[in-house]
């Protein structure tokens, strides 16, 4: 597609099927799209590449030529080059290429067009060479340290786990309350139960499942390194709509839902070892990826750090984009069911006395998490997805 900066003005007035400037949803980036139907507060097109998505009145404009003068000119060209590459250029830093069609006029003033490096591919422009952006073999090293540097991420991988055991064993019941030294189980099968296990895998198995299933839309992420843009499927309000129905299904059926409760201390555990041997996986797996899909997070040199942060960007099983579902899916949905648990458990407990506070923060959960699932595409022009890797702070984190 080609790409231009920000037209001179909107309008709201288009009609199906007409031809126009979008922009591309959370960058600078106008493409030509097409206009599909008119929404109460936008409009929902299709780019050129087959993309589709509903963007805001302002997002759409009218198809016209624009300028630039000489003097914004390099600034622009910087500024559309780290937005398609996804993060700050130097000179020996990109892996997108991005070019320039010159046409000078008698005023100083140049019309120029951006285009990524499948459009000059494809045949759709001629373009001149770049002179100020250089093709890269190799990631850059991390220039600063997040979260404290190695200690402070040696200190989260060790203490984050330790403050998930000490909130459980300081609340219970019976009171919930700082303890120095909260009373612990001392039996180590309260720690570790295949049954629990098996809930977890199963229900990690159940979230991958819906992904798959032929629902919702596919859309492209924005332009990698490399030019090539992946592929996602966006379909995780379904995803928690039937999470919802087959917990409901259980309560119908008056099946023992109520077991992740009981054994409610293996789960920590289990989701705890599953974290660091997907962390470990995950390590090795960013070892042996290419450079152009790997990010400049995670690559300082100190194992710790790097472990922590992770190095490749977009680590993927086939379609199965692992960061991607991991961001809302497992936990977030999880999250709501296990909301839902503890209310319909306490609710049949206490059929007389209704746990109305805890009723009122599952409907706030419940209302967060639909809303961030039901803009899951949101995510995708996010620092998350495009610049940081995928390491060890995101199954943690779940």
């Amino acid at each position: 597609m080609e790409a231009t900066g920000a037209p001179a003005w909107n309008m709201k007035g288009f009609n199906v099927g007409e031809q126009v400037r979008a922009k591309w949803p959370g960058s600078r980036l106008w493409y030509k799209a097409t206009i599909l139907e008119e929404l109460s507060d936008g409009f929902k097109v299709k780019f050129e590449d087959g993309t589709e998505d509903e963007l805001d009145f302002n997002d759409v404009a009218i198809e016209i030529s624009f300028k630039v003068t000489e003097q914004e000119a390099e600034p622009l060209a910087v500024a559309v080059a780290s937005e398609v590459a996804g993060e700050n250029h130097t000179e020996e830093d990109t892996g997108t290429t991005v070019t320039q069609t010159r046409t000078q006029t008698k005023s100083t003033e140049e019309h120029r067009t951006y285009t990524t490096r499948s459009a000059t591919r494809s045949g759709q422009q001629t373009l001149e060479p770049p002179t100020d952006i250089h093709q890269r073999s190799t990631v850059p090293k991390t220039k600063y340290y997040e979260f404290g540097g190695p200690i402070g991420v040696v200190l989260m991988m060790f203490l984050l786990p330790l403050v998930v055991y000490y909130l459980y064993f300081a609340c219970n019941k019976g009171k919930c309350q700082f303890d120095l030294y909260p009373t612990c189980e001392g039996d180590w099968k309260k720690y570790f139960d295949v049954e629990a296990f098996l809930l977890v895998i199963g229900w990690i198995v159940f979230q991958v499942l819906i992904y798959f299933i032929p629902v919702g839309r596919i859309v492209q992420g924005l332009p990698l390194r490399s030019g090539k843009r992946l592929k996602y499927y966006v379909n995780a309000f379904y995803a928690l709509v039937l999470s919802l129905v087959f917990f409901g299904l259980l309560v119908y059926y008056e099946m023992p839902f109520d077991v992740v409760i009981k054994k409610y201390l293996a789960v920590i555990t289990t989701c705890m070892v599953l974290s660091i041997v997907m962390s470990i996986a995950l390590y090795i797996k960013a070892k042996r990826a290419p450079s152009s899909e790997l990010a400049p997070s995670g690559n300082s040199g100190n194992f710790f750090y790097d472990f922590f942060m992770g190095h490749e960007l977009n680590p993927r099983i086939g379609m199965l984009d692992l960061k991607y579902f991991c961001e809302l899916r497992p936990g977030m949905i999880g999250w709501i069911i296990i909301d839902h648990i503890f209310l319909f458990s306490a609710w049949k407990d206490f059929p007389q006395n209704p746990p109305l506070p805890l009723l009122l923060l599952t409907i706030f959960h419940t209302l967060y998490v639909a809303d961030a699932l039901w803009f899951e595409a949101a995510i995708l022009s996010t620092m998350d997805i495009i610049t940081e890797g995928f390491g060890s702070c995101w199954p943690l984190a779940i």
